[in-house]
């Protein structure tokens, strides 16, 4: 298990400074096993200027990797 904000330095540039620039510090020290539960987890997606479809992408583009 590792920090939700740990988790989003898998993300290539930009997608990391967005993911990072919505996430709130409370949740960001959240420990979750996962990248999947680490970016469904760290913010609301469909609340954020990129919008849900974006964030479902990203989710989805690098879950696997």
């Amino acid at each position: 298990m590792k920090k939700i904000c740990k988790w989003y330095n898998k993300l290539p540039e930009p997608y990391r400074t967005q993911a990072l620039g919505n996430l709130m510090y409370v949740i960001s020290q959240k420990k979750v096993n996962n990248f999947s539960d680490a970016l469904q987890g760290g913010f609301v997606w469909a609340e954020t200027d990129e919008g849900f479809l974006f964030w479902s992408n990203i989710h989805d583009r690098y879950e696997k990797d």
